[in-house]
C-alpha cells in the first residue's frame, strides 16, 4: 500500500481536531481558513484527509474508485468488527455499504420503488400533513418549527411511505435515534446493549409488517420493492434491516433542515419578502439555495475508501485511506459561488452535495426536497408575517456531521 507524503500544517490540524471533537455554533470562519491553508488535509490524529473545496469533494462523490467498507467504518469508529450482535449483525445488511457489482442491480430496485414520479403523487397528502400542524399552531398563534412542524411532518410522511402504522413510530424513532451514534468511538457496552434490544425489537415488527406485505403488497415503499424484486435479489434480512435505515434518514436531516431554512429566512428578512412575493414560482430554488448556505448535512463519516490510489486537486490519495468531505466547506467556496457567505434565493446554478452524488446518492432526496418545499409554501401563503419569537435558538451540536438547532420558535402573523 502506497503513502501519500504532504508537509503537517499544525494549524489545519488544530481545525479539524476542532471541527471533529468540539464542533462550534458557527463553523464558517473555521471551513474558510482550512479551505484556504489545508484544502486536502491528512491531519495527524485521525486516519483519514479531509476536503473542503467544491470542485475536490464533487468529483469524491462522483469516483467509482471510492468503495464503502463497513468493516473499516467500524475499525476507524473505534467498535469491534463482526457480527456477532444482533445490532452489528443488522449493519451487514445496509445496502449503503454494498459496492459494484453486486450494489447497482440492488439500487436499481430502490430508486424503482421510491423514485421522483412516486414521490409526486404524495405532494397533495404532504400538503395536507403539513396543514395539519399548522392548524394546530394557528390555535396557539406560534410554532415550533423543529419539532412541531419538521418532526412530526418527516415522521407523518416517512411512516406512510414506508407503509409504517403511525402508531408503531416510536420503535423506529427510538432506534433512529440510537444509531446516531453508531460510530461514535469507543461506544459503551451500556450503548451497545441498547442497540441490540431496539434492533431485536424493531426486527420482531418488521417481519410482522413485511410479511403483510408479502401477501397484499401495498402503494408504498416495502410493498413497492416487494413487487419490483422478480429476481430476489434483496433477501429478508436485507429488506428488513434496511427499512429502518430509510426511516431514520428520512426523518432526522430535513427535520432539522426545516428548522434551519426558517431561521436563515429570519435572520435575511429581505429574502423571505422575496420569497414571498412568488412562494410556488421561487420554492425549488430557494430549497436548494437555503441547503447551500446552512444545510443540517454538514459532512459526512469516513465511509469512502480508496479502492486504489486516487489523484484528486494535485494530492494522491492513497489506497486505503478514508475521506471526509466538509460538505458545508464546500458550499461556501468562493471558487464555486460568488458571494458564498450571502442568502440569494435567486442564485443560478446551485447545486447542493448535501445529498451525496455518484451510487450512492441518497435515496430519499426527492421526498425530503418535497417536503422542505411544501412546508415553506404553506408558511409562506398561510403566515407570511411570522417572526422569531422565544428564547434565542442555540445551536444542538451532533458532532461534526450535523448542524441542527434545539428549537425555532415563530409567532404566526
Amino acid at each position: 500500500m502506497s503513502t501519500a507524503t504532504v508537509p503537517v500544517n499544525e494549524e489545519a490540524d488544530q481545525i479539524v481536531g476542532r471541527l471533529l471533537m468540539d464542533p462550534p455554533h458557527d463553523p464558517y470562519p473555521l471551513y474558510a481558513r482550512l479551505r484556504e491553508i489545508a484544502p486536502i488535509h491528512k491531519a495527524s490524529m485521525v486516519p483519514f484527509w479531509t476536503m473542503t473545496r467544491y470542485d475536490d469533494i464533487y468529483k469524491m462523490v462522483k469516483e467509482k474508485r471510492f468503495i464503502r467498507d463497513l468493516e473499516d467504518t467500524r475499525r476507524r469508529a473505534g467498535q469491534p468488527t463482526g457480527a456477532d450482535r444482533p445490532f452489528p449483525a443488522s449493519q451487514q445488511h445496509w445496502f449503503v455499504f454494498s459496492n459494484p457489482p453486486e450494489y447497482q442491480p440492488k439500487r436499481a430496485l430502490y430508486n424503482t420503488a421510491f423514485n421522483r414520479s412516486f414521490v409526486d403523487t404524495l405532494r397533495p397528502l404532504l400538503v395536507e400533513m403539513v396543514d395539519k400542524r399548522l392548524d394546530e399552531a394557528a390555535e396557539k398563534g406560534e410554532l415550533e418549527v423543529v419539532y412541531e412542524l419538521g418532526f412530526e411532518l418527516t415522521v407523518d410522511a416517512i411512516c406512510h411511505v414506508l407503509g409504517v402504522p403511525r402508531e408503531n413510530s416510536d420503535l423506529l424513532v427510538n432506534w433512529a435515534h440510537m444509531v446516531e451514534g453508531a460510530f461514535e468511538p469507543l461506544a459503551t457496552e451500556d450503548f451497545k446493549k441498547k442497540a441490540d434490544q431496539r434492533t431485536v425489537e424493531v426486527e420482531s415488527f418488521l417481519q410482522d409488517l413485511v410479511a403483510k406485505e408479502r401477501q397484499d403488497p401495498g402503494d408504498n415503499l416495502i410493498g413497492r420493492l416487494i413487487a419490483a424484486d422478480t429476481d430476489g435479489l434483496i433477501s429478508e434480512e436485507e429488506l428488513i434491516a434496511n427499512v429502518p435505515l430509510v426511516f431514520s434518514a428520512g426523518m432526522d436531516t430535513t427535520t432539522h433542515f426545516i428548522g434551519n431554512a426558517i431561521y436563515s429566512f429570519m435572520n435575511n428578512r429581505d429574502q423571505w419578502d422575496l420569497f414571498l412575493t412568488d412562494p410556488d414560482g421561487l420554492v425549488k430554488n430557494a430549497v436548494e439555495e437555503l441547503i447551500r448556505y446552512d444545510s443540517s448535512v454538514q459532512s459526512s463519516p469516513p465511509l469512502r475508501l480508496a479502492s486504489e490510489d486516487v489523484e484528486i486537486g494535485g494530492v494522491t490519495i492513497a489506497e486505503g485511506d478514508g475521506i471526509i468531505p466538509f460538505f458545508g466547506a464546500a458550499h461556501r467556496d468562493p471558487l464555486r459561488y460568488e458571494n458564498p457567505d450571502k442568502l440569494d434565493i435567486l442564485r443560478k446554478d446551485v447545486n447542493t452535495l448535501a445529498f451525496g452524488g455518484g451510487l450512492h446518492i441518497c435515496l430519499g432526496q426527492h421526498l425530503a426536497r418535497a417536503e422542505a418545499q411544501i412546508a415553506l409554501v404553506q408558511i409562506a401563503q398561510r403566515f407570511p408575517n411570522i417572526e422569531l419569537t422565544g428564547p434565542e435558538p442555540t445551536w444542538a451540536l451532533k458532532g461534526a456531521n450535523n448542524r441542527t438547532l434545539d428549537a425555532v420558535r415563530v409567532k404566526l402573523g
